[in-house]
């Protein structure tokens, strides 16, 4: 469910889940009302309203809890994409160094390139990586152990060269481990029950004006949910209008 919400657009994301908030508040309200009448419901201000205050804090801290660490996640899947391209890049500037291997070198890394834009991509969707990435990496780093330096000045790119190839993938397993999160399933369910919490205790407020119930009520559901939203859609680097693209990947193959 949540990875459907993250594939749309922003904007109909944004809609189905404040939307749906704020509609099975509406309903719930209505059902209620049509129970109980709002004289009932008024005595169970003071109590309904000790209880919320308490629970506010939980659903404070649920909320809190699933929107940093989605945007913690989203931010270091930046910065491990940046950090691998760059490495990316000083490789290829370092390739020219071995004329005698400089095409398979150069093949090898298209070859990573492409990999990462049509499998990895689309599997760290699930949180894993690809394979076949596996293997061309293998094969690259394959291909520049087999290198013979002839002087102290090529050992000395030699071991730059093999420093940045470690860095880059260092930043690759970072990129891939953070497109997901072991927590995500304890992420769900603290959406949930703040969800819930947040509709469930609105519903049993009683009011003699059920407009205003229902437009206070409703701003505060829609403002839960709309972090709650947010946090959902941070929770994936790789789906939506926010998602990270492979344009810059792709750029590296020309380069």
């Amino acid at each position: 469910m949540f990875a459907y919400l993250q594939s749309l657009s922003l904007h109909l994301s944004l809609f189905l889940i404040i939307g749906t908030g704020v509609a099975i508040f509406i309903v719930g309200s209505v059902i209620v009302n049509a129970i109980y009448t709002p004289s009932e419901l008024a005595v169970n201000n003071e109590v309904a309203g000790s209880k919320f205050a308490f629970l506010a804090q939980t659903v404070t801290t649920l909320v809190a809890f699933v929107l940093l660490d989605s945007a913690t996640r989203f931010v270091s899947f930046q910065f491990a994409v940046d950090r691998e391209i760059s490495a990316i890049t000083r490789l290829q500037n370092l390739q020219s160094s071995f004329p005698n291997l400089l095409q398979t070198l150069n093949i090898d890394t298209k070859a990573y390139l492409v990999s990462v834009i049509e499998t990895e991509w689309q599997s760290m969707g699930d949180g894993n990586g690809s394979a076949a990435t596996e293997k061309s990496i293998q094969k690259w780093f394959k291909d520049f152990v087999l290198i013979k330096a002839s002087d102290e000045g090529e050992v000395a790119v030699l071991n730059l060269y093999g420093r940045i190839f470690g860095d880059m993938n260092d930043h690759r397993l970072t990129r891939i481990s953070s497109s997901s999160s072991p927590f995500d399933f304890l992420c769900q369910i603290s959406v949930l029950i703040a969800g819930i919490i947040t509709i469930v205790f609105c519903w049993f407020f009683g009011s003699t004006n059920t407009f205003m119930k229902l437009l206070l009520g409703g701003l505060l559901v829609a403002s839960t949910f709309a972090v709650i939203a947010m946090s959902i859609i941070l929770a994936s680097p790789v789906r939506g209008d926010l998602a990270y693209t492979t344009r810059v990947y792709q750029s590296l193959i020309t380069h």
